[in-house]
């Protein structure tokens, strides 16, 4: 079943919320518009927050507590959505540098999400697609969301701060290269994600992916493994940097 179908699917087994409830785009056009009417500077609500200490800060952190003590799936995806905005109005502004709190920001974001994800795969019935349990569901939704709102935060970092991600490039494949072997759609955003990293921005993660360990002898991750290995060993002040490593420790021997 399609990814799409199924987020549809997922919606209308909701419980519906206490009246009144919105949808993030008339909640994000609200806080617009307040912002607008009341700041008097045409400042956005994100560049609010930024002039004041820690107010970015101990929003992720009280809607990151939320996430991870919520235990009830249909819950923990109503509090993701509500982190998933809150984290899209920070990548609007990440080239302001959110007061200089970006580099805490994308830290703070990229281990949060990858936390879910882990979260939400590391069980066994996971692995079954044809598992039509509601929590199954939940799961997978929630995984999925999770491994989107990364690519976008990879995709904005990709743009305003490469030499910064860089810093996390370990952490993120060797998380996403589990998850890609996951059946069904989590397995394909994950991998998607992955060939972005380290096919398409290869160029600009060079430094980075070569530092990475050897990705697995498996059909699925062919593409990264030639990518990385012309990278690893390619004729490079990276690679004679290894070579020399190598031949001193030979002389030690």
């Amino acid at each position: 079943m399609n990814y799409f179908v199924r987020n549809f699917l997922m919606s209308n087994s909701n419980g519906e919320p206490n009246v009144p409830f919105y949808n993030t785009e008339v909640i994000t056009w609200t806080l617009e518009y307040i912002t607008n009417s009341f700041s008097g500077s045409g400042k956005t609500l994100i560049e609010k927050l930024s002039k004041t200490t820690d107010s970015i800060q101990k929003i992720l952190l009280q809607l990151s507590s939320s996430l991870c003590s919520c235990h009830r799936l249909p819950e923990k995806r109503r509090i993701l959505i509500m982190y998933r905005l809150f984290t899209r109005l920070l990548l609007k502004q990440f080239h302001t540098r959110l007061g200089d709190t970006w580099a805490f920001v994308l830290r703070d974001v990229i281990y949060r999400v990858v936390y879910i994800i882990k979260d939400m795969t590391k069980s066994t019935v996971l692995q079954n697609e044809n598992n039509s349990s509601t929590d199954n569901h939940y799961r997978r939704n929630i995984a999925c969301t999770s491994i989107d709102l990364l690519r976008e935060v990879c995709q904005v970092a990709m743009e305003t701060c490469s030499k910064e991600l860089m810093k996390y490039l370990p952490f993120l494949t060797s998380n996403l290269v589990s998850i890609s072997e996951i059946n069904g759609d989590v397995g394909k955003l994950s991998l998607g994600l992955l060939k972005y990293l380290i096919l398409e921005k290869a160029g600009d993660l060079q430094v980075a992916i070569a530092t990475l360990e050897n990705f697995p002898d498996r059909p699925v991750f062919k593409d990264c493994r030639i990518i990385h290995h012309r990278i690893k060993y390619s004729s490079s002040p990276y690679s004679l940097k290894q070579m020399r490593h190598y031949v001193s420790l030979c002389v030690n021997l």
